[in-house]
């Protein structure tokens, strides 16, 4: 289909429009499995990262290390990603479709990138450091 083009042809005339709008989407079946287990990490993730977190603040023999204190800040950022992402991609697979608008995309597009994506690198990279002066430190 590509090799019939010529220069000045119209890619957007050339894309095949006779498909329907909904045959183009995944069944509804599919998007109530992928939901169910969106559910499940989203109970998972927030049950588990908020009772390590908690018993990180609770105790305060852990908190002395501070290994310990950048998992805690891993364990926060996990905690307010899972909170907020989770639900609006679950939300809108029960729906089959993106029930919010472009500001529910763009945020929920920020929290991924924020809480999940670079502040996990980041504390990854002091995690990493902090582990190479330990264990430079005790030859």
């Amino acid at each position: 289909m590509l090799n019939n083009l010529s220069p000045k042809t119209n890619l957007s005339t050339s894309v095949n429009t006779d498909i329907p709008p909904l045959t183009q989407l995944e069944s509804w079946h599919v998007l109530r499995i992928i939901d169910f287990y969106s559910v499940l990490i989203f109970v998972a993730s927030t049950l588990l990262n908020g009772s390590l977190l908690f018993t990180l603040v609770r105790n305060r023999r852990l908190r002395r290390l501070s290994t310990n204190i950048l998992l805690g800040g891993l364990l926060f950022a996990d905690f307010i990603g899972s909170c907020f992402e989770v639900p609006l991609l679950a939300l809108s697979l029960i729906h089959c479709r993106w029930i919010f608008n472009n500001i529910g995309c763009a945020f929920e597009g920020s929290v991924i990138s924020y809480f999940i994506d670079c502040s996990n690198i980041y504390i990854f990279c002091l995690i990493s450091i902090d582990r190479y002066n330990i264990v430079t430190a005790y030859p």
